[in-house]
């Protein structure tokens, strides 16, 4: 993987959009003061290959007071140009974004390879591009900062285990956690097996009683098959008696059933014919009275007709009253709106008054509140002032306490120094090689001592400065928290003045409208007194009281036919019974002889089934003995056959199993083959666990990978060194007892001889350091199955002299060739300068921005 430009917003210290162009740098230097961002720059190539970076969250991530983030990379890989796009929103469902796309000649523009595929889709095809996940990238391509000793450090033991997983043998382990799994589910596979075994076995020794129960049972079958074919026999002689039992009750209850029927029938009819002799009575009385009736049924008719005329005419003078109530509706409402109007004027003309009355109140109330707000204002741009100045105290902080660091080093390296030349006992120096006499070791003495003192009074100087800042800061704190104790009620005062302004201007337009609503309210008075309004309709309400007039309506003529209506009225129902006793009398004398010829039918069918059911009584009551006798012989046929149906179940049971224990049998048989397999599967299982441990196939892997991690680590420390230093990496350990153990020790030697690594300085551990980590990153790159394109160094050099960070250039410059990218990230003005291209990141207030020079 090769980048080739990097463009990023709102990520980590950068917000306005940056781009970094990569191509056609072959070696350069990242540099910038600590805190402006320039491993950020390399935590954006890994967010966006890998979504993974040093924040804990992607959240983090984001710049701070931002809500969204997005990182674009475009690299080469295999001679191809891709792209990858990765966005973050604190904010909304679709929080994250990754697409992939790769350059299209044709178009000459990217093209999305990933489509609409999920980001967990697309992380695995970036993976699967680049033939690395971002744990092999970080612990090759990428030396960060603080891990470069991260190998040498640790126990041989843990050593060893780091490059197991370097060399991806953990693998080996989930072989043998297999082979184990495999081993326990064979084991298990074994212990049922012989539990089945031993269970048929138990099995087999019922058989021999199990036949002699079989001849017992298939003699009581054939037995009660016997005496269940005599009492079949039995039960034909009586077979049916329940059947001719139940026709002949149903005859029986068939007959009784017409014999109710034909009594109710004949109640019926005695009924009909009292109720049709009751009926020609009343007809008879009614036709008597026939000249009386109708007589006054005339006298009622006349009325009628003079009641329908007063009757129209009374509806035809209410319709036009209706009318005249709207008319006055509409009047008293013209009034009304006027009253209303009036009634807007005056309340209109009293606000105007109450406001202008409140007009100098309201005033001294807006001035109040407008110099309250000059004074918050003036509070909020000090608390702006005294944030600016913490910033800078707080990058001075970082700086004195970065150089307070630096010093610290650099007084413990003269310490060792001073140590080194006052115990030395040799004839030379062990510092530059010189001849070492009195004078000499005094020179050296005061020289360290004289650079020691000078760098403590500059570490104590930054430890007073330091002190004073937390003072400062303090105080600043505490002015910061008056203030924004004061600037609460900011908010609520721009409300009150915004409300106060807003009543003096609705104060000033009612007093601009105050004389104009007392013209308007005179001339609404005015008309109201003189009644000046609805002359049309009063016009039309006159015009309706002259019709009411001409129709002719007499209330008392109305009155007295109604009086004559309800006299009357009876003979209006005596006229309509006399029409229909008229009508209906001839019709009522035939019915009453077809009623009284039904009734004597009825009485005749009532006797003859009276007759019947009195014969059918005897018969059934013979038939009750007859079934009585069949249902005693039925249940013993149904107690036999049932004492049958059980010695059936009990031979049949017997019978299976006796085929059981052949099939289990069989089983058994099957199951001791099986077990055979089985433990010609443990024993190569066994094999395969005992090769897939530590101290098999992952020893031998590891055995012949140290060569080659060895060779690489001291090609490149020769370089560093001039031949002055060799690694060598032992595996094995003998033990006290004698006794061989597995380890990964680091044997460093130089021109003094074989060292542990904490006997060497800072600057020749952190070469070996270098060394071993470039070696690692390039073994890991080539087991990985990719080629290892790009180098990112973030680590800090001071702990290196003059000499050491040149023979560290020399030794970078030494293997640029190995690579098509090489950035060192640091903020040494010298270490800067030794390389051709410079990135230079600078902290702004807008973020931080990239420089390449």
């Amino acid at each position: 993987m090769l980048p080739v430009r990097l463009q990023l917003y709102n990520f980590l210290a950068y917000r306005a959009p940056v781009k970094v162009i990569f191509e056609g740098i072959n070696l350069a230097c990242l540099s910038g003061p600590n805190g402006a961002g320039k491993s950020s720059l390399l935590d954006a190539i890994t967010w966006a290959l890998w979504g993974r970076a040093r924040g804990k969250s992607d959240d983090d991530l984001i710049h701070m007071g931002q809500e969204e983030m997005s990182v674009v990379l475009d690299f080469r890989q295999d001679a191809n140009l891709y792209q990858v796009l990765r966005k973050r929103n604190r904010a909304g469902r679709g929080k994250s974004t990754l697409v992939l796309s790769a350059w299209n000649d044709d178009s000459r523009r990217f093209e999305p390879i990933s489509g609409d595929a999920a980001i967990r889709e697309t992380q695995n095809h970036i993976t699967q591009l680049l033939r690395l996940d971002y744990e092999t990238f970080v612990n090759s391509a990428f030396l960060q900062q603080g891990k470069a000793d991260s190998f040498t450090i640790t126990t041989p033991a843990r050593r060893k285990e780091i490059f197991a997983d370097i060399l991806g043998l953990s693998r080996w382990e989930q072989y043998e956690k297999q082979a184990k799994d495999m081993l326990r589910e064979i084991d298990d596979s074994r212990r049922v097996n012989q539990i089945r075994i031993d269970e048929i076995e138990r099995e087999e020794v019922r058989e021999p009683g199990l036949y002699d129960q079989l001849i017992e049972a298939t003699q009581q079958v054939e037995a009660a098959m016997a005496a269940r074919d005599t009492a079949e026999k039995s039960l034909v002689e009586v077979a049916g008696a329940q059947a001719e039992k139940q026709a002949t009750e149903a005859n029986l209850a068939v007959i009784q059933r017409q014999i109710e029927i034909h009594k109710v029938d004949l109640a019926a009819l005695a009924t009909n014919l009292t109720r049709q002799y009751d009926q020609l009575a009343k007809y008879q009385l009614v036709i008597d009275s026939q000249a009386e009736i109708e007589a006054n049924y005339a006298k009622l008719a006349e009325a009628r007709q003079s009641a329908q005329e007063m009757g129209d005419r009374l509806i035809q003078q209410r319709k036009i009253e209706t009318y005249l109530n709207g008319l006055n509706e509409q009047l008293t409402t013209e009034r009304t709106k006027l009253e209303k109007q009036a009634s807007i004027y005056e309340d209109r003309i009293r606000k105007a008054e109450l406001a202008i009355a409140d007009g100098t109140k309201l005033q001294a109330e807006l001035d109040t509140i407008n110099a309250e707000l000059d004074r918050l204002e003036k509070r909020k741009a000090d608390g702006e002032q005294i944030q600016t100045e913490q910033k800078a105290l707080i990058q001075e902080k970082a700086e004195r306490r970065t150089q307070n660091e630096q010093l610290k080093t650099e007084m413990e390296d003269l310490r060792k120094r001073l140590d080194m030349v006052e115990s030395a006992d040799g004839a030379l120096c062990p510092i530059c090689g010189q001849s070492l006499d009195a004078e000499h070791v005094d020179e050296l003495v005061m020289q360290y001592t004289a650079e020691g003192t000078s760098r403590g009074d500059a570490y104590r100087d930054n430890e007073a400065r330091l002190k004073q800042i937390v003072q400062i800061s303090t105080a600043d704190e505490s002015t910061l928290k008056r203030i924004e104790k004061d600037l609460k009620v900011f908010d609520e005062r721009k409300k009150q003045q915004g409300a106060l302004h807003e009543r003096w201007l609705a104060m000033e337009a009612e007093s601009q409208q105050l004389d104009l609503a007392r013209a308007d309210l005179e001339v609404v008075q005015r008309v109201l007194d003189g009644e000046d309004y609805g002359h049309e309709l009063r016009q039309q309400i006159d015009d309706v009281y002259q019709q009411i007039a001409t129709l002719g309506y007499d209330q008392e003529t109305h009155t007295e036919a109604n009086q004559t209506l309800k006299t009357l009225s009876a003979f209006e129902a005596q006229k309509r019974d006399l029409d229909i006793a008229v009508q209906q009398l001839p019709e009522l004398e035939s019915r009453l002889q077809e009623t009284q010829a039904q009734h004597e039918r009825v009485t005749a069918r009532l006797n003859t089934d009276c007759a019947e059911a009195d014969l059918l009584h005897p018969e059934v009551k013979r038939l009750e003995t007859l079934v009585q006798e069949e249902n005693f012989r039925q249940s013993e046929v149904n107690r036999l056959r049932k004492e049958e149906q059980n010695e059936l179940e009990t031979l049949r049971s017997i019978r299976q199993e006796l085929n059981a224990i052949d099939v289990k049998r069989k089983r058994k048989y099957e199951i001791l083959a099986e077990q055979d397999v089985l433990q010609a599967n443990f024993a190569l299982y066994e094999q395969l666990r005992e090769a897939f441990s530590k101290n098999g196939v992952p020893a031998m892997i590891i055995e012949a990978a140290i060569p080659e991690l060895e060779v690489a680590t001291n090609r490149l420390l020769s370089r560093m060194t001039d031949g002055q230093m060799h690694v060598r990496f032992d595996t094995q350990h003998e033990n006290k007892s004698g006794s061989v153990r597995e380890t990964l020790d680091i044997l460093i030697s130089d021109e003094l001889g074989t060292r542990s690594y904490d006997m060497f300085s800072g600057g020749e551990g952190f070469r070996v350091n270098f060394a071993l980590r470039i070696a690692l990153s390039q073994f890991l790159a080539r087991r990985a199955g990719a080629r290892l394109q790009t180098l990112f160094i973030d680590e800090g050099f001071g702990s290196q002299d003059d000499i050491g960070r040149e023979r560290l250039v020399e030794a970078i410059n030494l293997i640029r060739n190995d690579f098509d990218l090489i950035l060192i990230v640091t903020h040494l003005d010298d270490l800067r300068d030794a390389f051709p291209v410079h990135i230079e990141v600078r902290k702004t207030r807008d973020g931080s921005s990239i420089t390449i020079v």
